[in-house]
């Protein structure tokens, strides 16, 4: 059986040639995302069938209230272990709730989802960062013959598999490790854009200007326009490794009326700069961390040594990871510790913590300087404008 949704108005293809999907080349900031808007054409009204092993539940809740009636098939072990451990419980509350409309096959990879007229297939996983943020492509396909064909693989796989009992799925996902046992350090230099399109349209653009003239201000104090630069790109680092979404109640990126610019998870800052006149960051790092001799003077210059936080209920006192700061020339010389900066800051997110009671301090427009390479080099402009 479908999943019924609310019947909406019927949208039908008919070219009849394959239609390839990707980004455009000039992707303007904030464009809604070509993959979302196929994908919102072809569920329109229709019986959906929906493949793919990784999705995020906004993007999938957004797809399935467009469809009259819809069937995910996934692997399920996939799916789970690609949700950090704060959001497993909607996950499995949501395939409990939808048991009969969602089936399991180990090591499905595929990235499919057809309506009743059309279908898209492509590379992109159904989450924000696969359609909004990586440089994938797709094909749309419109030929009643192609569409029977897809139809009927995917009919052919749900015929057999089976829905996974949640008791099964919430045994599966405790057994799942807490934390990731290394982040790495390697990157790759590319003269490639960075991809950023829109996974829902921007009903309230007024949101990214707020506190865009503060962050700009606030940017303008940096020693440097180079200097301001680097530590976005370090915040930047951060929200992109741990696939941290602006939509995530934990996540508090700020502009508060002193003089610095934090980026909080929960209830503790990750990283922070602009320390009046001086150039200074600090992050968080495992409490036992020996810094690299050659940053000891670094941090030196701020204080002697490590400070810390108070221990939260939920964790024991050697598990509360310590914050250093190092007054540097230049942010990236404090590359040689992003491995532990980034491993203590994943332990944060794996706390079962929801909300940050600081989110109603979040600014929008500093996840977006932070990710959004042309919008950033546009306030870096107006910051440090001559004169």
């Amino acid at each position: 059986m479908f999943a019924r949704c609310p019947v909406g108005p019927e949208r039908v293809y008919h070219s009849g040639m394959p239609t390839l999907v990707h980004h455009a080349f000039d992707l303007q900031p904030g464009d809604l995302s070509p993959f979302v808007r196929h994908i919102h054409a072809v569920a329109e009204g229709s019986d959906v069938r929906i493949a793919c092993p990784y999705v995020s539940l906004r993007v999938l809740r957004s797809f399935v209230r467009k469809a009259r009636r819809w069937r995910f098939l996934t692997d399920a072990e996939e799916l789970l272990r690609s949700h950090a451990p704060s959001h497993r419980a909607e996950l499995l509350k949501f395939l409990a709730d939808h048991q009969e409309h969602v089936r399991h096959w180990p090591g499905l990879h595929a990235k499919v989802v057809a309506g009743d007229t059309a279908a898209l297939l492509g590379s992109a996983n159904l989450t924000e960062m696969g359609l909004g943020k990586r440089q994938e492509i797709g094909v749309l396909l419109d030929d009643p013959a192609i569409v029977g064909q897809v139809h009927s693989w995917f009919d052919a796989l749900w015929s057999r598999c089976e829905a996974v009992p949640p008791a099964a799925l919430n045994d599966f996902a405790a057994a799942l490790p807490r934390a990731l046992t290394e982040v790495s350090g390697v990157r790759l230099a590319s003269p490639a854009p960075a991809t950023s399109a829109a996974i829902f349209p921007a009903a309230d653009q007024a949101n990214v200007a707020a506190g865009e003239v503060e962050l700009q201000k606030r940017l303008s104090r940096a020693a440097s326009r180079e200097w301001a630069n680097a530590y976005l790109d370090l915040c930047a680092d951060l929200l992109a490794t741990l696939e941290l979404e602006e939509e995530d109640a934990r996540l508090v990126m700020s502009v508060p009326k002193g003089s610095h610019l934090p980026v909080t998870i929960n209830q503790r800052f990750v990283l922070c700069a602009f320390d009046p006149g001086r150039k200074v960051v600090g992050m968080m790092l495992p409490h036992d961390l020996q810094i690299p001799p050659a940053l000891v003077p670094a941090m030196a210059k701020v204080r002697e040594r490590m400070g810390g936080y108070k221990t939260w209920r939920d964790e024991e006192p050697e598990a509360v990871p310590g914050f250093a700061y190092f007054e540097v020339e230049n942010p990236r010389e404090l590359l040689p510790l992003r491995d532990e900066w980034l491993y203590a800051v994943m332990r944060e997110t794996e706390r079962p913590w929801k909300h940050s009671s600081f989110r109603r301090k979040h600014v929008p427009a500093f996840y977006r300087a932070a990710t959004d390479k042309d919008y950033r080099a546009l306030l870096l402009d107006r910051a440090f404008a001559p004169g």
